[in-house]
């Protein structure tokens, strides 16, 4: 829950460049913890602890959550024209998250919380 705490500091404090570090760390955190097959996020990748590579919805829930915070402190910033690609990424990704779910849905009809 790093980046929407870092942009809304950026918010408070019209401060872009927080706004962009929060961008930043949701992209990177994309890069380094999505499946490409699945298009989920893995739940813990490298690091010097425990490795669990599974497929957790929770997980993947407040990936998107996260990632949604980010973008509407964007849109409400007075920056909110000038990161229009940083926007468009967010919407992107927590969509491909929400798909990648749906279809991953068990034969009950729930995501289960491992997937």
């Amino acid at each position: 829950m790093v980046p929407p705490f870092l942009a809304y500091y950026g918010y408070m404090h019209s401060n872009q460049s927080l706004l962009q570090e929060a961008y930043n760390q949701c992209s990177l955190y994309r890069a380094g913890l999505q499946d490409p097959s699945t298009k989920l996020w893995r739940h813990i990748m490298e690091g010097t602890g425990a490795s669990d590579p599974g497929l957790w919805a929770t997980g993947n829930a407040w990936a998107a959550a996260g990632m949604l915070r980010v973008l509407a402190t964007i849109m409400r910033s007075p920056y909110n024209d000038q990161m229009a690609s940083q926007r468009s990424d967010l919407q992107a990704w927590t969509e491909e998250i929400i798909e990648a779910a749906k279809s991953r849905k068990a034969k009950d009809g729930l995501v289960h919380n491992y997937i």
